[in-house]
This record gives C-alpha cells, structure tokens and sequence, in this order.
C-alpha cells in the first residue's frame, strides 16, 4: 500500500505548476497544477493531523450543502471552488478541488503568519467599489443557507462555532499582560449582548475565514469564495468583522464595506461584540500570530498594532472602532 505524499502525487497523474504550502516538517501540502489535463488545487495532509483531517472532512460536507441550495432557483447563487475528489492511502488524505485562473485579493506571506493576508494586490486597489460590491453579494448569498441542523441533517458540533461564545474561555490575565490592557470594558459589553447576539433569528451561515487571502478574482472577473474548511453559522456581523480587521491598511475599503452592511443600531452593537470576540481569539495565546520569534519584542509589536487598537475601541463604542487609524 502506498504510503507517502509523493506516492499520491504520482497515483494521481498530478503535474505541479505552483506551491502555495510545503511543510515538510507537518507533512501539509497545497498545491496548484494539474490532473489530466485539469487545473486543480491539490491538497495533502498527513493523517496525525487530525485538526486538518476535520477540515477536509467538513470542506466537503459544506460542498454538498452549498451544491443542494444552488440547484434551488429561487435562492441567490453562492459561487465557490468546487470539490472534485478525494483519497487517501495509509498515512495521508487528499483531496482537489477545481483550480480557478486568477488571484486572490490578497497575497499570503507565510512568514507572517495571521499578519500575512493584509497586503491587497495593486491591481485591485482602484476596483474598489465592484469588489466591496461582489463580496457582500457573496455574503448575502452564504446568508440564504438554510440555518435549520434538522433539515441539513447536520450535527450541531460539525459547525461549531469558530470563536467561543464565551470570552471568559481565553486566558484573560494573559492576554492583559500581553496588550497592556485591561479588557473589564469589553467583557462587561459582550456579556450584555450576548443573548441577543447569539438569537436564532440573528444566526446565519459563515464563512469563517473571510480574509482576503480567501477572496479569488477570476481572470473573467466573478469573485469567488474560497476555502470553507471554518465554515459555521454564527452572528451575521462575524464575516463581515473579520474581513474589517484584515483590511486594516485600507481605511476606504473598510468604509465602503461598513456603509453597505452595518446599517443601524442592533448591527453596530453585534459588530462590536463580534470585534471583541474575534480580536480576543487572536490573541488568546500571546504573540501566536508570529512565526518567527527569535530576538523579536512581540509586546511592543502587539501593543502598537492596529488590532489591539480595534480591541480598547470595541469596549468604548462603535464610534470608536471606526475613528481608530
């Protein structure tokens, strides 16, 4: 029985064109090339990594959900990678997708780890106003999902949300000690809104995962969503948090974004929450989002950084978050 990631490479006919991920030490592998004459995205993960081995797993299942309510015609398209097929052999899984020619909005520096996602490419930066546009189209169609576990015939744990609903879950003292902050203002504020964010009615499907990295611009121009491994449902305020945080070098593009979808009072309440939140789980081990440590002040770093900016406002106001530069 075959049992490396080259012995797949190789069962499968793939031709490699591009690496996006080769992390020979966690045996993980993204791919780009080829499979009898298809453009694919490869991917490859070594069985010891469980986590991964979910993803995958619920990847596909999100495929067959999202496959189902676009044959309804009555329902807004969701436009995503499709799903072509997956294996595996004794110590790895695989799975490909269909490979899109374009770009992603944003490049990926895998040294930057989290901090990687923020730099749009040139050739987007004046296409502002489609893209905003065709992102929330996206979102409004990801939001007509059926939420309802019964009729998915889904578990709820499968979808479990990405963040914990309690902040209380993370190391508080630490993150503080990391930030230079006290976070009371901000706990005080998701703890009263929390039964009300967390409301059937304001529960809809998620991305999970909204950076721009995971926005692809097709070379016909239709934007699509891509990667849906933290797939979700969640308050509908938490796709749209989450992209606000990555687009923080482009103060125009989280304007536009925020005047199209953050519209009254209960969405300014929820995308505070949803900012303290997500901001928290960043941080919920300190320095995570660096990769290289070494000889590195990560507290100067994180205290400086935007995010954390974004964080103090959160406990202040909505206002606030958008006065931050």
């Amino acid at each position: 029985m075959n049992k490396t990631w080259e012995e797949i490479i190789e069962l499968l006919e793939f031709v490699e064109t591009k690496s996006i991920k080769k992390d020979l030490k966690k045996q993980e592998f993204i791919l780009i090339g080829e499979i009898k004459g298809r453009d694919v995205l490869l991917k490859i993960s070594n069985k010891k990594n469980t986590y991964r081995i979910k993803q995958f797993e619920k990847e596909k299942y999100v495929d067959k959900i999202i496959e189902k309510h676009n044959k309804n015609l009555s329902l807004p398209i969701i436009n995503k990678t499709d799903f072509l097929d997956s294996g595996n052999n004794k110590n790895f899984v695989w799975m490909a997708r269909k490979y899109y020619p374009g770009t992603s909005l944003a490049s990926f520096n895998r040294d930057k780890v989290l901090f990687g996602y923020d730099i749009i490419r040139q050739k987007y930066i004046f296409k502002k106003g489609k893209i905003i546009d065709d992102i929330i189209k996206c979102l409004n169609a990801i939001y007509s999902l059926e939420t309802d576990f019964r009729k998915l015939g889904v578990k709820h744990n499968d979808f479990k949300r990405r963040y914990q609903s309690d902040v209380e879950e993370y190391d508080i003292k630490a993150i503080e000690k990391e930030l230079g902050l006290k976070l009371d203002k901000q706990i005080e504020f998701y703890n009263k809104v929390k039964k009300e964010y967390f409301a059937k009615e304001n529960i809809k499907a998620s991305v999970g995962d909204l950076s721009p990295a995971n926005i692809i611009i097709k070379d016909d121009k239709k934007l699509i969503l891509s990667d849906f491994e933290l797939f979700c449902f969640d308050n509908y305020t938490i796709d749209i948090a989450y992209l606000y945080i990555f687009l923080w070098r482009y103060k125009s593009w989280q304007k536009a974004l925020i005047e199209k979808t953050i519209t009254n009072d209960q969405d300014r309440k929820f995308f505070r929450a949803s900012i303290i939140r997500e901001l928290m789980f960043l941080y919920r081990w300190p320095f995570a989002s660096l990769k290289d440590k070494k000889d590195f002040d990560h507290k100067k770093f994180n205290q400086n950084h935007i995010w954390t900016k974004y964080l103090i406002a959160a406990g202040e106001s909505f206002d606030a978050i958008m006065k931050v530069k």
